[in-house]
């Protein structure tokens, strides 16, 4: 076979690698992501709309971000609200220009009720900052094009609004009638751009002429939200979608059957199959020349030498697969675990909860909580401590029939709290992180499912991405122990973490579910401007 031939085969391999390998990660993407344009008389206006994979309509989110922003910028908020099963729209728009804002958010409001997908008649309008001023700029302008639902993060007063009340009081009348939709104010108690008087006073003006208002003050975060943000994000995302399609107001999450890489990579070994056969077919068959003593010896133990390095590769792929039983942890004490492993492994493969379990899965939680607590964070648990709160998987026995869980979560929250320097920041990071991940459905409601349905197994409260009260506790500990930090439940049932020698109350995620914003702004009265 000449170069050419051999530089087409390399450069066809090349690409058939490629392809496979774009389309497993396509196949593990539960999201579509459309790039989109619409012009005005002014400007060409670019933006995203994310939505997830399963075709259906679906309710609507317009998101406006703040001074600075770019639709290239929001995809962690986009994906959030994505998540929950919205189609979410992201676009760029003039920032000091109002006039032209105006021209570009009405082309986006008619270019997206015209997609198959949006449910036009269930939006959202979501904006932070200058693009919370903005929207309700357009809104007073416009009423007729009113959302279903109005949200607004760490907006403030308008100058619009003192126009049309004569002065802006809070106890004016706007002279708009038909502004009747559900609104949400979320503001941080210490923002420094716009102060919690303004956004007061913006409820009490809303709630006077009829709009449902609801008016959350976050405490002891300032204008961004802080490391808060995506769990403040995520609740609002799921109180959107309860008041939106109160029918249908639990999040839904996409669950994906992604396509294996070795079934995504099987073309390049068909390539390099055909090219093996064709290039075997175009030789001669000679007798070759009579081998050797020397020659029959190194083939002799080139033979034994990859017999050793597959019983080596089948002792590590195949061995931890297997089930718990004397014989698996015999060969495992001989032959997997390392000196330094050897106290917690034969700790934890003495306890009784390893019944039908894999072997993998004991021998990931000796490996993480180790390497964890001995080589990365600051903070070092006595020895019995990291025993039985930090290396055991044994958190609650409702719970402990799945305990496959520490590689995914010390995988996804160890490079958030890598840089904290106590146990206390850790678990900090932690409580906000995982709300993010995981939406907490109150009790009571009527609309969830039979609470004994409830996910308990914290592998799949993981993959569904939604408990209740106790099966949030229940992951939450499991997360502060996936990276390192000592924690277990107390005797209500909550979460407890060990620092500086003490069990203490772990922190709380900023917003426990979405009735935390339910908070009804009461009617100032109109003569004496007090509530």
């Amino acid at each position: 076979m000449n170069i050419n031939n051999k530089s087409l085969i390399f450069w066809g391999l090349g690409a058939l690698l490629f392809a496979g390998a774009l389309i497993w990660a396509k196949s593990d993407d539960p999201f579509r992501r459309i790039e989109f344009s619409v012009n005005t008389s002014d400007a060409k206006t670019r933006g995203i709309i994310v939505l997830p994979k399963l075709e259906q309509k679906r309710p609507v989110i317009l998101y406006l971000h703040g001074m600075g922003g770019s639709y290239l910028t929001d995809g962690r908020e986009l994906r959030q609200w994505a998540e929950l099963g919205f189609a979410v729209v992201g676009f760029d728009y003039n920032q000091t220009n109002y006039p032209q804002f105006e021209r570009q958010f009405s082309a986006v409001l008619e270019h997206v009720r015209q997609q198959p997908w949006a449910m036009a008649d269930h939006m959202a309008w979501i904006g932070y900052s200058q693009g919370a001023q903005y929207s309700l700029e357009y809104l007073l302008r416009h009423p007729a094009a009113h959302p279903q639902l109005m949200v607004r993060m760490s907006g403030g007063w308008i100058d619009a609004l003192s126009e049309m009340t004569g002065g802006g009081t809070n106890s004016g009348q706007l002279e708009i009638s038909d502004l009747r939709f559900q609104t949400l104010l979320v503001h941080g108690e210490r923002d420094d751009i716009f102060p919690t008087d303004d956004v007061r006073k913006l409820a009490g003006l809303l709630a006077s002429n009829g709009v449902p208002v609801d008016l959350k003050i976050l405490p002891g975060v300032g204008h961004t939200f802080g490391i808060e943000r995506l769990a403040v994000i995520r609740v609002i995302g799921e109180y959107c979608k309860v008041h939106l399609i109160p029918d249908h107001p639990q999040p839904e999450f996409t669950q994906l059957c992604p396509i294996p890489f070795l079934v995504c990579s099987l073309p390049a070994f068909f390539w390099l199959g055909a090219w093996y056969y064709s290039s075997r077919r175009g030789q001669k068959t000679t007798d070759g020349p009579r081998l050797t003593k020397l020659a029959i010896g190194l083939r002799a133990v080139t033979v034994v030498l990859t017999i050793l390095a597959l019983m080596q590769v089948a002792l590590h792929l195949v061995l931890p697969r297997m089930e718990i039983n004397a014989t698996t942890l015999k060969i495992a004490r001989n032959h997997l675990v390392p000196s330094q492993w050897k106290d917690d492994f034969e700790s934890m493969a003495s306890r009784p909860l390893w019944k039908g379990q894999k072997l993998e899965t004991l021998l990931t939680h000796v490996e993480l909580a180790n390497y964890t607590v001995y080589e990365l964070v600051k903070w070092k648990p006595d020895e019995q401590i990291y025993r039985d709160f930090v290396l055991s998987p044994a958190i609650d026995p409702d719970s402990d029939i799945e305990l496959a869980w520490r590689r995914p979560l010390w995988e996804f929250y160890y490079p958030r709290i890598r840089g904290e320097q106590t146990a206390k920041g850790a678990a900090g990071v932690v409580a906000c992180a995982l709300r993010e991940r995981v939406t907490i459905w109150p009790g009571g409601e009527t609309k969830s499912p039979n609470p004994k349905n409830w996910p308990r197994g914290i592998q799949t409260i993981w993959d569904r991405q939604i408990t209740d009260q106790e099966g949030f506790q229940l992951i939450y500990v499991a997360t502060l122990r996936s990276v390192g930090v000592p924690a277990r439940l107390n005797s209500f049932h909550q979460t407890e973490y060990w620092d500086e020698g003490q069990w203490r109350a772990a922190p709380r995620p900023p917003l426990n579910t979405w009735r935390d914003l339910n908070v009804p702004v009461q009617v100032p009265n109109l003569a004496t401007g007090r509530p």
